[in-house]
Order: C-alpha cells, then sequence, then structure tokens
C-alpha cells in the first residue's frame, strides 16, 4: 500500500487532535503544519515541518493531502488553494459559510481534477454507532421521525467559535453534526420537512449563571436549585423591609444609608465569589447546604448593601429635578453595566478555565467571578466616598417593630401606588424578556437575530435617559412616567402589528419601546416622594423600608412575569420541538407584545391613582421644614 503523506493547515483544537490521530495511523505519514499564528506551532510534534506559510505548505512536493483546520470563514479561500495547488483536500466541517462558497469549492476541485471531502467524525461516535446499528436491523419497525439534539451547557462553543463572522454560529459549528448523522443514518430517504429549535443557552441574569453552575458544574439536580431559589425568594419577603428599617434607624457621623454600603460591599464581593464555588460536590447533602447556606447569605448581604444604595436619591437632595437625574444616571450606569456584562461574561469564563476546555469550568467560573467582585468594592466605595446625605430624620430613634413597619408602609398612599405600577411594569418588561427569544426563532425565524432584539432596549434605555430628567422637568415626574410607558407599549403594538417577514418594521418597534425604557428611573424619584409624602402625614421618614418594598414589587415582578409567559405559550398551543401551528404563532406574538403592552398601559393608567404633582410634593417637603424649624 503506497503511503499518503499529509500536511495540515491549522494547529488550534483540531490540528492538534488530528495530529495525535495521524502520527500513528497506519499508512499515513505527516509531514507538518502551518499556521497564521507562529506561537501554534511551538508544539509541533519533533521531527515534523513548521512551514513558514500556507503557500510554502502547499507549494511542498511532497505532500499529496492537504487537511484544513482553519478558522470556518477561512474554508473557502484555502481550499480552492489548495486545489489550485494540485492537493487532493481533507476539510474540517463546516465546509463553508454559504452555499455559494461550496458551489465554488467544487467548481474548483472540478476543474482542477483534485479529490475533495469533508471530515465527518461524529459519525463514529459509540452512542451514534448503536443507534444506526438498531435503525439498520429494522428491530424498530417503520420510523416516522428521528429528533437529535444538543442540550446543556455543553453545547456552547468557545474562543473563535462564538462569533457569527469566524465560526458561523451554534448551527453551523454543531449543526452540521447532527444533521450529518441523521441523513448518514437514513440513506436514500427523502427529506420532507425540516424543523430545529435554538435557543440561547445562557440569559444575561446573574442566577441563570448560578443556575448553570450549580445544575452542569456542580451536579446539584435542577430541582433542588429550584427550590433553593425559591426558598430565598420567600425569605426576601421578611428580611428585605427588616433591613430597610434597620437602616433607616441608623444613625453615625456618615450618615444612616451610606456606612451600610461602606460595610456591606466587601462581604458582599466575598459571597458573590462563594455561591460560584462548592467544595463538597452537587450529590451530597453538604454540597446542598453549602449551595443553598452561601446564595442565601449573598442574597441577604446584597439587601444589605442595595436597599441603602437605591435609598440614596431620596436623602441625597429634596429637589425632584435633581432625583430625577440622580435615578437616570444610576439607570444609564444599570443598562451599561448589563450591555459589558453580557459582552464579557462568557469569554471570561471561557480563558479561565483548564487549557483545552471547550465550555467553562469551574474555575472559569470563580475567577470570573472574583473579577466582578474586585470591581465591585472601588465602585461601591467611590458611591460612598462622593454621595452626601442632606436630608436627616427628627426626633427619636423608634423602636423596631415588624408590625409598625409593614403598617406604616400599607398606610403610605403613594407608596401603594408606586409599587402597584412596578408590579405591573416589572411583569410586563420581565415576563417578555422570558419569552422573546420564542418570537425570534418562531416568528421572526432568525436565531441569529436574539442578541440584537434583546440588546436595543438596553442601548436604547441608555440613549433615551439622556433627556429623561429635561421631559420630568418639563411635564411633571408622573406625567413623563405615564408618557414613556404608554410609548414603550405603542412601540410593543407596532412588532405586533408587524408581519414576520417585515423585519424594518420590526426594528422600529423594537427601537420605540427601548428609547423609552425609562421608566424605572422616574419610578424610584416617586418612591422618594412617597417618602416626603408619609413624612408629612406622620412625622416619620421610612426610606429604608419604602425602597425594601419598592424591591419586593421588582422581585414579584420578575418572578411572576418570567413564569406565567411560558405558560401562556402552551396555553396558545406552542409545542415545543415542532413546527408551530399558525394558531400557535399568533399566541407567541400576542405573549410577547400584546400582553406586555396591555400591561404597560395599565401601568400608565395606574399613575393617575397619584394625584399630587411634583409642584405638590415641593409644597409638602416645604411644610416639612418649616416645622422642623419651629
Amino acid at each position: 500500500m503506497q503511503e499518503i503523506r499529509m500536511a495540515i493547515i491549522g494547529h488550534g483544537f483540531m490540528g492538534h487532535e488530528d495530529e495525535k490521530m495521524l502520527l500513528n495511523f497506519p499508512g499515513i505519514r505527516l509531514m507538518g503544519f502551518s499556521d497564521i499564528d507562529p506561537k501554534q506551532l511551538e508544539d509541533v510534534a519533533p521531527g515534523l515541518k513548521r512551514y513558514q506559510s500556507n503557500e510554502e505548505l502547499l507549494a511542498d512536493p511532497e505532500v499529496d493531502v492537504v487537511i484544513i483546520a482553519a478558522n470556518n470563514n477561512q474554508h473557502h479561500k484555502l481550499v480552492c488553494q489548495a486545489a489550485r495547488a494540485g492537493k487532493d483536500i481533507i476539510c474540517e466541517k463546516p465546509v463553508a459559510m454559504t452555499v455559494a462558497e461550496l458551489d465554488d469549492m467544487i467548481r474548483v476541485v472540478e476543474e482542477c481534477g483534485v479529490r475533495f471531502t469533508v471530515h465527518q467524525q461524529r459519525r463514529f461516535d459509540p452512542d451514534f454507532r448503536t443507534a444506526k446499528a438498531v435503525y439498520d436491523s429494522g428491530t424498530l419497525g417503520d420510523v416516522y421521525m428521528i429528533k437529535t439534539g444538543l442540550y446543556g451547557f455543553n453545547g456552547n462553543m468557545h474562543d473563535w467559535h462564538v462569533y457569527i463572522k469566524e465560526g458561523g454560529g451554534m448551527l453551523f459549528d454543531w449543526g452540521v453534526h447532527l444533521l450529518d448523522q441523521m441523513l448518514w443514518m437514513m440513506p436514500g430517504v427523502k427529506i420532507k420537512q425540516v424543523f430545529a429549535d435554538l435557543r440561547n443557552v445562557i440569559n444575561f441574569e446573574v442566577d441563570d449563571y448560578l443556575t448553570i453552575f450549580y445544575t452542569d458544574i456542580v451536579g446539584i439536580a435542577p430541582v433542588v436549585v429550584s427550590a433553593i431559589m425559591m426558598g430565598a425568594r420567600i425569605w426576601d419577603a421578611v428580611n428585605d423591609p427588616m433591613m430597610g428599617a434597620i437602616a433607616e434607624r441608623t444613625r453615625s457621623r456618615l450618615g444612616r444609608f451610606r456606612p451600610w454600603i461602606a460595610f456591606g460591599c466587601p462581604f458582599l464581593a466575598i459571597f458573590s465569589v462563594l455561591t460560584f464555588t462548592n467544595p463538597f460536590g452537587g450529590n451530597t447533602t453538604a454540597g446542598v447546604a453549602w449551595a443553598a447556606v452561601i446564595y442565601i447569605i449573598a442574597g441577604m448581604l446584597y439587601t444589605l448593601v442595595n436597599i441603602p444604595y437605591g435609598a440614596l436619591a431620596a436623602v441625597m437632595t429634596e429637589d425632584t429635578d435633581q432625583r430625577n437625574k440622580i435615578t437616570t444616571s444610576r439607570n444609564i450606569g444599570m443598562n451599561l453595566g448589563m450591555v459589558i456584562v453580557n459582552s464579557c461574561s462568557a469569554g471570561l469564563m471561557l480563558k479561565f478555565s483548564e487549557a483545552g476546555s471547550e465550555v467553562a469550568t469551574a474555575s472559569g467560573y470563580t475567577t470570573t467571578a472574583i473579577i466582578y467582585a474586585v470591581i465591585s468594592i472601588p465602585l461601591f466605595l467611590l458611591v460612598f466616598a462622593t454621595a452626601k446625605e442632606v436630608v436627616k430624620p427628627h426626633g427619636e430613634i423608634r423602636k423596631f417593630s415588624f408590625k409598625e413597619t409593614v403598617g406604616n408602609l400599607v398606610k403610605n398612599r403613594y407608596l401603594m401606588v408606586i409599587t402597584l405600577v412596578m408590579v405591573l411594569q416589572m411583569t410586563a418588561f420581565m415576563g417578555r424578556i422570558a419569552v422573546t427569544s420564542f418570537y425570534v426563532i418562531y416568528c421572526l425565524g432568525s436565531f441569529t437575530m436574539i442578541s440584537l432584539i434583546m440588546t436595543i432596549p438596553s442601548i436604547g434605555a441608555i440613549i433615551g435617559s439622556f433627556f429623561a430628567p429635561a421631559l420630568a422637568k418639563k411635564i411633571g415626574t408622573r406625567n413623563a412616567l405615564m408618557s414613556t410607558m404608554i410609548l414603550q407599549a405603542i412601540g410593543l403594538i407596532v412588532m405586533y402589528l408587524a408581519p414576520f417577514d417585515n423585519l424594518t418594521m420590526v426594528l422600529v418597534g423594537d427601537w420605540i419601546f427601548g428609547i423609552f425604557n425609562v421608566g424605572f428611573a422616574y419610578s424610584l424619584s416617586m418612591v422618594a416622594d412617597s417618602v416626603d409624602y408619609m413624612e408629612w402625614k406622620t412625622g416619620v421618614r421610612t426610606d429604608g423600608t419604602a425602597y425594601a418594598t419598592y424591591g419586593l414589587a421588582t422581585k414579584f415582578g420578575n418572578a411572576f412575569g418570567g413564569s406565567i409567559g411560558v405558560l401562556l405559550l402552551a396555553g396558545f398551543g406552542y409545542v415545543a420541538n415542532a413546527e408551530q401551528t399558525p394558531q400557535a404563532l399568533a399566541g407567541i406574538n400576542t405573549v410577547v407584545n400584546l400582553i406586555p403592552a396591555i400591561l404597560f398601559i395599565l401601568s400608565a393608567l395606574a399613575c393617575l391613582l397619584w394625584n399630587k404633582s411634583d409642584k405638590d410634593m415641593e409644597a409638602l417637603r416645604e411644610e416639612v421644614k418649616n416645622r422642623h424649624s419651629k
């Protein structure tokens, strides 16, 4: 048998794998490697050539066959070059980025008279070979459906694979394996219909990263993880008002709320890192206990820092315009932070995972958590150093009473109004986030659009926030909140009415929704006004507990909206892993766009219960000042 002499373009992950296999493969002589990055050639096995360029490799007369193991978007160019150099070619999958590229590659290799094939190594996976053997035996009888999929975080790609431009995305990188396996299992079968359900396995909420860490890395059962997180939310209902009451009763030369931020942030950072550790393992009682205790403590520390942070706007100034500017700045920072974290987290986790890992490992999660924790501490301390508490309570410190605390909150009409507004607003906003991917995948028919559709509201909010204080100053905070929510509803209605193939109309609606996504800043300012109202009415100032109530409304809306959306999809006829009926598609559109629009309108109408203008609130604050000056 004549020896086949092979050389490989690309010494990355697949290049290394091919090298290990071919070095001792009978009848194959591996000649060497080329790579655009010289560092990649440093660990090439002794005795193999290290070509200085792809051109040098292709010009080597001793090379019979070239293996293309470079980035996916380089396959077209390299295959054509190798064909014109007279080399037979084996190309890693996906063979090309477009059908047009593949057609051109076939044309060139035919013109040059060389042989050309694609490396589909997943045909030899033991689990697949077993399934194919059963299928070939006829034991199953007539087969009407074969379902294949890649589930969980282990399907996430790494390095350049993540980028559509270089790797082609999940469908190109992993989907071709699944398609090839099915086609090879059923040779000669006429394909009538193809359906695929692709979803983003990582959402942009911290708890979602933590959920994946608990289930995929630690090994805790999903039902146990759900119980831990649900228990923590129940405890929040008790813990948040208690922390608010403690903070507002604090008296120190540094203020009531600022000391908690400075004191709490290092501990919050430590326990945020500890949540991404587990020294015991998820299949042990100790491992579950560690996860539960650390998660609940981290949540309590978050409450300890976040409630005082939220209350600062009410105690830094009594001027409505200044409060709107403070809360708007917070909204800009929040959305900008989300964009940064969304962009960096997956890459950081993979960067700090074990060498050669295709998915994030425990060390990647923990190291990324450490990075964010280290960054957070000076930012919290910067808030502590620059914020000044100028609104101070009068009178003696009241002894804490849970009953009295709850009673004061319920008696505060305007706090109850803004709480109702927030529940409706958060249910609409967070509920929509939970199901938007269904709309993009099934209605718009484009998995790759998920990132764009989901990111526009954050970018729009950053843009809109720059104009939010001026709008509130012009028409009043309540009216500004009502107006922006109605305009958000209009944006969603535009998306609801848009034909699924009219992408321009969809994006216009999404931008309208995003640019007016500034209502949360107004609602925070109105919480401060409700605190002033309570002080005017009762003489008691409840900054901390008021913001704790606001926070609970946010958490309730988040939890309720996120869970009810999926249930509504099922009610409209959505079936997972199936082609959706017209009724189901209309239902998805209704759940994602129309129902949230209705909730935003109801939230705007609820604002009518707030019957005091900014001038009225200024008058109340002036009256309180006069009382204290006597």
